[in-house]
């Protein structure tokens, strides 16, 4: 069972625009989805799918966005799919790329220099290099055989990128599905998702308002809080410990929930929080209750961000913030922006704490 700590807590000065950043997303996410539906397809339709495994390459900064894309991928294509850290393929990984592999690249800020001798490797072996980026100009997406640009021509925050990047990720690995297999009644159902994911956060922002600012509350009065999240769940994990630190000074690690169940018993001490980021239709639900269930016994504080439907988890947490129902890529979406915006809420509270106490 890994652990991935959140690094050192970094509070930083709230920026002006960062409400507006995560109470526009509904509207980022629906042009960056239907607008850019059409590059997709081209792309796609240009890519010579077939050789597999897939192999999807990110950097330190981008690996859990990549594992989740391949993750997502598998899933829909069941089609094999192999995770690289860029810094693992070396000159001996060069030399076994085979013609026609197909590699998905994702770098993070600044980072594409460090892809494009992987680039260079895979298209000097008749290899296909696929990339996803934030801007057209980018170097990386320049240089790839086929890219797919988040949001062409506007400039996203820090917040509201990595949201998008997850969002695009999933929706490209069900337009792939629906182009290369045949149709099945989980496609027009994660279709019809996609398109209400930014009518779903709206309602959130609606209807979830004291329940957020209540999260947010309990999370920043947690000891030694812990976050957990299963399979495609885990990309959500990670980025609500980096916001919570980055936005609220809210110290977290990170634990993914291992495939198969660990003998060893967990490290949950009586005064852990334990937040539990996961959905009704996570594939690893049944690991991410056996760990909720064992962080209770030793005496930890479970708190919830799930859906309605996973009663099991409801039931074994102090606080659960129930979202609807969805397929686990779109889940884990909302579950991300819910968390940037329960970050940005806590924020808020501790400037007005550290306010009220001068």
């Amino acid at each position: 069972m890994s652990v991935r700590l959140a690094g050192v807590v970094n509070l930083q000065p709230m920026r002006p625009n960062l409400r507006n950043e995560i109470f526009d997303l509904p509207q980022v996410l629906r042009e960056s989805l239907e607008k850019g539906r059409m590059d997709y397809d081209n792309v796609l339709r240009r890519t010579p799918w077939g050789e597999t495994p897939i192999t999807f390459v990110g950097s330190a900064t981008t690996l859990s966005l990549v594992e989740f894309m391949a993750g997502a991928f598998e899933c829909l294509l069941e089609w094999p799919c192999a995770v690289r850290p860029a810094s693992e393929l070396g000159v001996d990984t060069h030399a076994k790329i085979g013609p026609k592999s197909i590699y998905f690249l994702v770098a993070g800020a600044n980072e594409s220099s460090d892809f494009l001798n992987v680039v260079q490797a895979v298209r000097f072996r008749n290899g296909f290099v696929l990339a996803l980026g934030a801007k057209r100009d980018d170097p990386l997406v320049k240089a790839a055989n086929g890219a797919f640009v988040v949001r062409p021509g506007v400039a996203l925050g820090d917040i509201s990128l990595p949201i998008c990047e997850q969002a695009v990720a999933g929706y490209l690995a069900l337009l792939t599905a629906r182009a290369l297999k045949r149709p099945r009644a989980r496609f027009g159902a994660l279709e019809r998702e996609f398109g209400q994911l930014p009518g779903h956060l709206e309602r959130a922002f609606a209807q979830h308002d004291e329940g957020v600012k209540a999260l947010a509350a309990k999370l920043a009065r947690a000891k030694n809080l812990t976050i957990i999240g299963g399979g495609i769940y885990h990309f959500s994990a990670v980025r609500a410990a980096g916001l919570l630190s980055q936005l609220a000074g809210i110290a977290a690690r990170v634990r993914r929930v291992e495939e198969e169940t660990v003998t060893r018993k967990p490290p949950f001490e009586g005064d852990s929080s334990i937040l539990v980021v996961t959905g009704s239709r996570c594939r690893m639900k049944r690991q991410t209750l056996a760990l909720v269930k064992t962080a209770r016994r030793a005496g930890a504080t479970v708190i919830s961000l799930t859906d309605g439907n996973d009663r099991e988890i409801s039931r074994q947490s102090e606080m659960s913030l129930l979202l609807p129902s969805l397929d686990e890529i779109t889940g884990a979406t909302l579950v991300h922006a819910i968390i940037a915006w329960t970050a940005y809420e806590a924020s808020r509270q501790r400037l007005v704490a550290r306010n009220f106490a001068k």
